[in-house]
């Protein structure tokens, strides 16, 4: 599990990383390490979400919409 979590860490960095080069912004180490967080718990949640409702729902983007406010 660790390891896939440091790829995530590094995909997000280097999309990151080209982007604030891209746009001459700076992003620090921790942003990275946070926006690495939230997508991390954003899978887990999701992955969760989908094994609880593959008996109950038809369509994938019902899984994901169930926590859409809008």
């Amino acid at each position: 599990m660790e390891r896939l979590k440091s790829s995530l860490w590094y995909s997000i960095g280097s999309i990151v990383d080209a982007i604030a080069l891209d746009q001459d912004l700076n992003a620090t180490p921790q942003f990275i390490g946070s926006l690495t967080e939230l997508v991390w718990s954003q899978i887990l949640t999701s992955g969760a979400d989908l094994e609880n409702f593959a008996k109950y729902t038809i369509f994938t983007f019902e899984v994901l919409a169930k926590n859409d406010t809008d």
